[in-house]
């Protein structure tokens, strides 16, 4: 009698059907998920995947314009992060002593020469 009662009741259950979604679709938004770092925010990637939209426009504003950047927009960041990176060395050698010939950094020598009284022993 019990198990007739869980047959009926199952088939009137109507389970909500999975959602597909094309690589494109799952790709973009998961990386958009990722560099928000929504995950911290106790949002789901299934449901951000569902509704991107709308989580998007719920959330602040820098959020909703920040997308990841593109390949070119990487390597100009790392060039210039790079750059600012090699001017803070050559900063830093300068106020040691340093001295720049003909665009290279060139270190002055620190000699250790022998006191007048010493000998070298043979």
């Amino acid at each position: 009698m019990f198990a007739e009662f869980i047959t009926s009741f199952k088939c009137q259950i109507r389970l909500p059907s999975v959602p597909v979604y094309s690589d494109e679709h799952i790709n973009y938004w998961t990386d958009v998920w990722m560099e928000l770092d929504l995950k911290y925010q106790n949002i789901l990637l299934e449901t951000f995947l569902a509704f991107p939209h709308d989580i998007l426009k719920s959330i602040d504003e820098f959020a909703k314009l920040h997308r990841p950047l593109l390949p070119e927009q990487k390597k100009v960041q790392r060039r210039v992060w790079l750059d600012e990176l090699d001017q803070e060395v050559h900063e830093q050698a300068v106020r040691k002593g340093a001295r720049v010939n003909n665009g290279h950094l060139v270190e002055p020598m620190r000699h250790h020469t022998w006191p007048a009284n010493h000998r070298r022993s043979s």
